[in-house]
């Protein structure tokens, strides 16, 4: 779990490199992630202690207060769908308001059997005969139609999440869908025109975002992330789950020429050798094998989903793998094997204020955040606009925003 809070510089540039050097982060926290499962809340209390002690190390940092908060989730499934909202033109003349009410139609459209709408992007506006209309404004006709894309996810979890974060004294301004956020912070303005997929590897649920065209066309996510792997060594070689997560961050590689090399690991814990024999074998290359299939089995759950849901086609040849999982050694090669593309590691653009050594890929959906704000898209469902601070620095958006490796 991780929470920023960062000052967001004005500019009149809008392009994502741009975007990012007008970030400066004044403060940040980040730590085990405890009371959430998959994406959802398992235990309300221990949730709150990790979520009141993540915000205080920024707030500290940073000298403030925070009072409002961004957030990114991964919690599933999470559900996409593209259709068409229209309304009539009482005045024959695409009014603002007649843009609004379209796009009202869309959302009360995608919100709906018990769903929490997350995202809500258009991607086209149809007047009569004419398609493909970026913006209808002023324009003349009977009826205006909007082609969507909507991305909802189940309301009861979303519901605990928000009212775990209010129990914090803090109010949810925004909540996004963490594998859009990330491929906000690690995808350039090419691979989002002609087609790439964003996968967001966090600790308890692994997520997927396609951008085709330049738009935001899709995302799914699986139960299962980081510490699922972490789960499956602890459980083959008896350790514990802080033993197995050091083994996983220190020596998991889905490479069996690297573990030949290796035989045995003394990583014991408070001086124990796991490696002599009354502790067994811990295996370099069983670890691989480990890794391996469990990898192979989230990227697999994902590939199906893509397919079944006819988005294969739009989704380019290449694959970008962010999130903490993602730094395991191999991931990326295990990848383009079962996605048959290209396939790379990404850490998200350097920020003002955030140590490089610091800014790994778990950090990417909560600067993916900060970059779709600065965008001049407020639109983050689920809650009212932001308020935005005038500082005498710039705009200071008293913003903390938390990230848990499954987030």
């Amino acid at each position: 779990m991780c929470c920023l809070v960062a000052r967001l510089l004005p500019s009149s540039e809008r392009n994502a490199v741009s975007l990012a050097s007008r970030i400066h982060v004044i403060g940040y926290g980040y730590q085990l992630s405890r009371g959430i499962h998959a994406g959802c809340i398992a235990d309300m209390d221990a949730a709150e202690r990790s979520i009141r002690s993540v915000v205080a190390k920024a707030e500290r940092a940073a000298d403030v207060t925070v009072n409002e908060v961004y957030v990114t989730t991964s919690l599933g499934p999470l559900v996409s769908q593209s259709f068409t909202a229209g309304v009539d033109l009482p005045s024959g003349i695409v009014t603002p308001r007649d843009m609004d009410r379209v796009i009202q139609a869309a959302h009360e459209f995608a919100a709906r059997d018990g769903q929490m709408l997350l995202h809500a992007d258009p991607f086209g506006y149809t007047l009569g005969y004419e398609s493909g209309i970026a913006d209808p404004l002023g324009m003349i006709g009977d009826r205006l139609k909007v082609d969507v894309h909507a991305v909802t996810a189940d309301a009861q979890p979303i519901r605990n999440l928000r009212h775990c974060i209010e129990r914090s004294h803090l109010s949810v301004t925004g909540i996004s869908a963490s594998a859009y956020a990330s491929g906000r912070a690690v995808l350039n303005d090419s691979d989002r025109q002609i087609g790439v997929t964003c996968i967001d590897m966090g600790a308890g649920a692994t997520s997927a975002a396609i951008f085709s065209g330049g738009s935001f066309i899709y995302a799914d996510s699986v139960d299962i992330g980081g510490n699922q792997i972490s789960s499956d060594i602890a459980n083959a070689f008896s350790l514990s789950l802080v033993e197995a997560e050091r083994i996983k961050i220190s020596k998991a590689s889905v490479f069996t020429e690297e573990a030949a090399c290796y035989t045995r690991q003394a990583v014991g814990n408070g001086g124990r050798d796991l490696s002599s024999p009354s502790f067994g074998h811990i295996s370099q290359a069983g670890i691989s094998e480990i890794v391996r299939i469990r990898l192979e089995e989230i990227f697999g759950e994902l590939c199906d989903r893509m397919r079944a849901f006819g988005v294969t086609s739009m989704a380019g040849q290449k694959i970008v793998l962010t999130g903490g999982g993602s730094e395991i050694n191999g991931a990326a090669e295990i990848a383009s094997r079962v996605f048959g593309k290209d396939a790379r590691h990404s850490r998200p653009r350097a920020v003002s204020g955030l140590p490089g050594q610091d800014a790994g890929s778990a950090f990417a959906a909560p600067v993916g955040l900060l970059i779709h704000l600065l965008d001049g898209d407020m639109r983050l469902e689920a809650a009212p606009s932001p308020e935005i601070v005038v500082s005498g620095h710039g705009y200071l958006a008293r913003i903390g925003q938390w990230l848990r490796e499954s987030f």
